[in-house]
């Protein structure tokens, strides 16, 4: 196996091609669509790596008690604020981080940047629209 990675996206359709190629290449992919079930994920497992969404809209009561909808500008930065709150986590754990978001928004860039996550570790879906593009692009930031 090549590592562990969880990817939070709340479009499994989407997702799911590329993490049959990411499995298919020996890594261990666990897919989740909300923040609280990534919460869950990374306080029981130890991941090499986390995909994140920067948009993830909130889908019941509780997931907007804990990311506020004017916190996360409506779901625009729900990605922006699960990584602040689990930065340190992930830090301790040597997790990578790699944001896959379907616009650029810079606004939404930046604040990752100034959150801590270097340059190199924000994409766009756009930019890496085929599968082997994105296995590169995690192969490349996990050397990191």
């Amino acid at each position: 196996m090549k590592g562990r990675i969880l990817w939070l996206d709340n479009d499994l359709t989407y997702i799911m091609p590329y993490v049959a190629v990411l499995r298919d290449e020996g890594y261990a992919v666990t897919a989740v669509t909300t923040p609280l079930e990534a919460e869950a994920a990374i306080n029981n497992s130890q991941f090499e790596l986390l995909i994140v969404d920067a948009m993830i809209p909130t889908k019941t009561e509780s997931e907007e008690n804990l990311y506020n909808p004017a916190e996360t500008d409506f779901g625009h930065k729900t990605g922006v604020v699960f990584y602040q709150r689990n930065q340190k986590r992930l830090t301790s754990a040597k997790t990578k981080v790699l944001v896959l978001t379907v616009r650029l928004d810079r606004d939404v860039a930046n604040d990752f940047f100034q959150a801590g996550l270097p340059r190199d570790c924000f994409t766009t879906k756009l930019a890496l629209r085929d599968v082997r593009t994105l296995s590169m692009k995690v192969e490349s930031v996990l050397k990191h």
